[in-house]
């Protein structure tokens, strides 16, 4: 590893494919978060307590960490912030089901930080699939 960088490909990179590489990622990494307060905001303004959900989802690791202090901040919430933060964890939900396809663990991740999240805050989950009647 020559200066740390050989995990990117710097070894074999031409000139100028460093820094395009970097770019590309850092771009991504940016459209997603954009993505993620989208999806959690609707058509609202985005809630403070989006910036928790928004870190869970780009690092799994963190999620058991930023648990806690997520439903800490929920529950100083008022009961028409509180409606609000419970669309914008169905709207992820909806999201992951819709886009799974593209990629399916990332799809996954998604559903999972929302629905825990849902089940600690309130409780429940709103959009549950229930299992099919077995006869």
């Amino acid at each position: 590893m020559r200066d740390g960088l050989s995990s990117y490909g710097a070894e074999t990179a031409l000139p100028g494919q460093l820094l395009t590489r970097s770019w590309k990622r850092s771009s991504k990494l940016l459209r997603d978060n954009m993505d993620y307060l989208r999806i959690l905001s609707g058509k609202e303004l985005p809630l403070p307590i989006y910036s928790g959900v928004i870190a869970c989802l780009e690092n799994p690791l963190a999620f058991p960490d930023l648990l806690e202090p997520i439903y800490r901040e929920a529950m100083k919430l008022d009961d028409d912030t509180l409606d609000k933060f419970r669309f914008s964890l169905m709207r992820l939900q909806l999201h992951a089901d819709i886009h799974r396809n593209e990629d399916l663990e990332k799809a996954m991740h998604i559903k999972y930080v929302a629905q825990v999240l849902e089940k600690v805050v309130f409780g429940s989950l709103v959009m549950e699939h229930e299992e099919p009647f077995a006869d």
